[in-house]
């Protein structure tokens, strides 16, 4: 990665930190990460311009459309270790840990054999609680989704299973900085 303006200011920057956090779920274009941040087209534009002068981001064009997703591998795994050292600092997963420690039948861990097996064998219900965008970028298959804020109103629509599994995605340092 060059040692640019550009690149320093991406460090200094928590926009570019959302950006990378939602490029790792997958390639978007600027209006739909515009939307996901709350940030105006024209920031957003400028970030990725900044990103991508980093060599950190990429693009490839469809039509007139054109998608930003990460450079490559290494900025992925970067990002990914971004989340990681996050995920440990902040309050709302340690006090995941500390209920789960104080009331360890509240929670279960579950490896995806057992998580795949139950879906496939109509005992559980998957849900994935992330934003659609999100999901519609990747998800587990077999996954029912349900955003955070539909979950009450919807979980009357699902069908009686043995179990449930909600999944999220733990908030990450980007997701933090938009509060």
């Amino acid at each position: 990665m060059p040692n640019s303006p550009a690149s320093e200011r991406c460090w200094q920057s928590a926009p570019a930190f959302i950006l990378l956090d939602l490029l790792s779920q997958g390639e978007n274009p600027v209006e739909t990460l515009a939307e996901q941040t709350g940030l105006s087209v024209p920031n957003v534009s400028d970030h990725l311009r900044e990103l991508r002068m980093a060599s950190l981001v990429q693009t490839r064009r469809a039509g007139r459309q054109i998608y930003y997703r990460l450079a490559s591998l290494v900025v992925l795994q970067l990002v990914r270790s971004l989340q990681d050292v996050s995920h440990e600092s902040l309050a709302e997963v340690r006090e995941l840990v500390s209920d789960f420690y104080q009331d360890p039948d509240g929670l279960e861990a579950v490896d995806m054999e057992t998580l795949n097996r139950g879906v496939q064998e109509g005992e559980a219900i998957l849900m994935d609680v992330r934003p659609p965008d999100e999901w519609a970028a990747r998800h587990i298959p077999g996954a029912v989704s349900i955003s955070i804020d539909e979950l009450e109103d919807r979980l009357k629509e699902l069908p009686q299973a043995g179990r449930s599994w909600p999944t999220y995605k733990v908030p990450t340092a980007s997701s933090a900085a938009q509060r």
